[in-house]
């Protein structure tokens, strides 16, 4: 979609390098749906969802309606209930690009039966559940993926997957590594490259950025909301680790320290901009009222010219 300026094909591909078949075929779908960027579903979207969710003035609910089974444990391993409106930052996009996935799937993949269908979709259900990026202990101190674990032990049982509980854990460790590495920026040595791919947020979440001119105003507005999204961003939520060995704990805690760093010296450099932004918002007042960003800084660099 033109709306996507960082979850797009480029993104698909850099996370593909290393994945195993599920997790590649969990990169495929885990952002297909982006409601709130993308301006709500596409007509072929909404043929796949339809009947599993009611939108109404922006809202989006799981329908109170009986859905099949292969949603139903879509359902069990996010944790959404029949009638429960989504919420963006916690997991709606997710969900509903793992809902799509499936539907997708059993278009072109009739043959295996039902259980080998639940298996698969289940071990792929978790690899996007735990895309959902930066969630802190729910009131127990239990990690997102500790919570994943729980559910799945539920779904096992409930869809009789006859998974013992080492199978679990790798299907969680499976889907930890994923989110793990759907956020890997954070942790770059080379922080300028950090902001660089962070700046193609910019756009993608304030859709007056898109266009070729822009307001001052629009400009300051989109600085500060990103600038305070990092200011309450813990690093502490970016990496997960879930009975790792030791070295692969190692690792995720060097990666959180490495983000830990970027996103201080990223603050800095947001915080500067929007002083910048805001004093030449004060002079564009005081001279005549708000005007494009390109009457004060030139416009912007057009590629390869």
């Amino acid at each position: 979609a033109p709306s996507r300026t960082f979850h797009n094909i480029d993104h698909i591909r850099d996370l593909n390098i290393g994945a195993d078949p599920i997790q590649q075929t969990a990169i495929s779908y885990h952002d297909v749906i982006y409601y709130q960027v993308d301006g709500g579903l596409s007509d072929s979207q909404r043929e796949y969802l339809d009947d599993i969710i009611v939108e109404d003035d922006g809202l989006v609910s799981v329908t109170e309606k009986k859905l099949d089974q292969y949603i139903e444990l879509v359902m069990d391993i996010f944790g959404v209930t029949y009638g429960q409106v989504l919420d963006q930052f916690k997991g709606k996009n997710e969900f509903l690009s793992t809902c799509l996935g499936i539907r997708s799937i059993l278009e072109t993949w009739p043959g295996p039966s039902t259980i080998k269908k639940l298996t698969f979709y289940a071990k792929f259900a978790a690899c996007i559940e735990a895309t959902i990026p930066f969630r802190p202990l729910d009131k127990n101190g239990k990690t997102s993926a500790e919570l994943l674990f729980e559910r799945l032990k539920k779904v096992n049982s409930k869809y009789e997957l006859e998974w013992d509980e080492n199978e679990i854990v790798k299907v969680v460790q499976r889907a930890v590594d994923l989110g793990n590495r759907d956020l890997k920026n954070f942790s770059w040595q080379n922080t300028t490259q950090f902001l660089s791919n962070t700046w193609k947020l910019l756009p993608e979440s304030n859709i007056s950025l898109r266009h070729d001119s822009y307001y001052l105003y629009e400009m300051t507005h989109a600085m500060k909301k990103m600038t305070g999204f990092f200011e309450t961003l813990n690093p502490e939520t970016i990496y997960l680790s879930f009975r790792d060995a030791s070295n692969v704990e190692a690792v995720i805690r060097k990666k959180t320290a490495q983000a830990k760093l970027n996103i201080d010296i990223a603050l800095i450099y947001m915080r500067c901009k929007v002083i910048k932004f805001s004093i030449l918002s004060a002079i564009a007042e005081l001279s005549g009222g708000d005007v494009p960003l390109c009457f004060f800084i030139g416009d912007r660099p057009v590629p390869g010219k």
